[in-house]
């Protein structure tokens, strides 16, 4: 049976080879930490380390980098980059994760954890991006003072690198900047439909492991949890909001990353975009539904949320236990949860109504043309680049 790993300890299996920091990491307090998960990064990493060594902030943070079974000189460069000059504080650390479990999920959940072992206090922040990526220059400053606002994590978008563009296949670059519009609707689509105060148009629903922030305090709230193999970042997000946790899905700062199609991680981004090339009609993510479902579940979610929340009287369950098609009594039981994310959760997972089911790209220019549609009928802004340049990830 493959090794739990959660964010609350690290699991035995974990093996430390070494580590290596430099003087500025035994400073000041942290406020904040990055960390990178590295794996045969050694020619990559050098490009990350630059983007986070010109940050522009005054708050004192610091980088962690993990490299994880690993055959190159990942740790190294890292060493040699971290001797060769005066950077933010900086440690690095080579391990081999347990058999079973050398995956990226797993090499992320030890990361964070490690960086927030190294952090002061509750409100300081774990932030994370990958060992090929390249985060803006006011990446720190920015979200971490969302974090100081209240915010539980930031989760920020991610495009490619314009460099790896031509080694994309256009046919690719143009799939996908028709799910980014169609994304695009959905969410000023649901956003009109069920508002969330912490988390206003604009926004986006993505979740990308290059580009996210997350309190000390939310972290521990979901410390119990075992984390998947893949895909943990998406993971990550959806359990905190599934916790009620104010997340803040930010448009406004775009992490640059490696458009490689032979990453280092199964499952992740490489993997998906060659699938894609090798099946054009392979399934959009399962968000992407077809809009009069979308319709039906942003509708359904605020009248749970309103019901839930005591905004509605009790009468109104009956009806919306027909219409997803729960007993009255489940659906009575499973609101009764003290959180909302928790109970939404369940109420999808039971109801055959709100099953995802995705469309295939041969559907999405029609399913783009009603959304933009319905959305110019009800007068929500709404507007997209047509660039491939300026395409992000799933």
């Amino acid at each position: 049976m493959p090794v739990p790993f959660t964010l609350g300890q690290i699991p035995a299996g974990v093996t430390t080879r070494r580590s290596w920091c430099n003087g500025a990491w035994a400073g000041r307090p942290l406020r904040c930490v990055v960390a990178v998960p590295a794996r045969n990064e050694a020619g990559r990493i050098g490009r990350c380390l630059d983007g986070l060594e010109r940050q522009q902030t005054s708050l004192p943070f610091g980088v962690l980098v993990l490299v994880n079974d690993s055959s190159d000189d990942t740790f190294a460069e890292v060493v040699a980059r971290g001797r060769r000059r005066a950077c933010a504080p900086l440690m690095v650390i080579e391990a081999e994760l347990p058999a079973g479990r050398c995956d990226a999920g797993a090499a992320r959940c030890v990361a964070m954890h490690l960086a927030s072992r190294c952090l002061p206090s509750d409100d300081a922040a774990v932030f994370t991006t990958d060992a090929d990526s390249l985060p803006p220059p006011h990446w720190i400053a920015s979200y971490s003072a969302l974090i100081h606002a209240g915010y539980d994590a930031v989760a920020g978008l991610a495009r490619l690198l314009p460099e790896d563009m031509a080694d994309i296949p256009r046919s690719l670059l143009q799939r996908r900047m028709c799910e980014e519009r169609y994304e695009a609707c959905l969410d000023a689509l649901e956003a009109w439909l069920d508002p969330v105060a912490h988390n206003p148009w604009p926004r986006h629903y993505q979740a990308s492991g290059a580009n996210l922030a997350i309190s000390v305090a939310a972290m521990r709230r979901v410390s119990d949890l075992s984390w998947p193999a893949c895909g943990e970042d998406k993971w990550l997000v959806r359990s905190l909001e599934a916790h009620d946790g104010r997340v803040r899905h930010d448009t406004t700062l775009q992490v640059q990353t490696s458009g490689r199609l032979f990453g280092r991680a199964r499952g992740g981004m490489a993997d998906t975009m060659r699938k894609r090339i090798l099946d054009p009609e392979s399934p959009c993510d399962e968000r992407l539904e077809m809009l009069d479902r979308a319709y039906f579940r942003a509708r359904t979610r605020r009248l749970l949320r309103e019901l839930h929340a005591g905004h509605r009287h009790r009468e109104h369950l009956e009806t919306l236990s027909s219409r997803i098609r729960i007993t009255p009594g489940l659906l009575a039981e499973t609101l009764e949860a003290s959180r909302f994310g928790v109970a939404w959760r369940a109420i999808e997972n039971l109801s055959p109504r709100l099953a995802r089911q995705p469309i295939k790209p041969s559907q999405l220019a029609a399913q783009c043309a009603r959304g933009e549609s319905l959305l110019a009928r009800l007068r929500i802004p709404f507007a997209l680049s047509s660039d491939l340049s300026a395409v992000t990830m799933p």
